[in-house]
């Protein structure tokens, strides 16, 4: 009996977990031309108690083709830093 609520807390566990995150998808493109911009930075930010915004360790770079996919939690939100030319 002690094996089966110890699988049943478990299972709960693991069930309460599966969810906080949301796989996000996209294409960064220029407002001008809409020529992909390659090597963009995306990053996910959660808003912090005084409204101000928290970095987070979830962030991608656009491909090629513009393109991202990154995996952040359900709180937080988006933000979109161009690549800048090394010089």
């Amino acid at each position: 009996m002690k094996r089966f609520y110890t699988l049943l807390i478990l299972t709960l566990f693991c069930v309460c977990t599966f969810g906080q995150t949301r796989e996000i998808t996209g294409k960064v493109t220029s407002a001008q031309n809409k020529e992909p911009i390659i090597a963009a930075t995306v990053a996910a930010m959660q808003k912090g108690d005084a409204g101000n915004y928290i970095p987070t360790s979830y962030g991608a770079f656009t491909d090629i083709d513009g393109s991202f996919v990154l995996e952040i939690p359900n709180d937080a939100e988006l933000f979109l830093q161009p690549a800048k030319p090394i010089t």
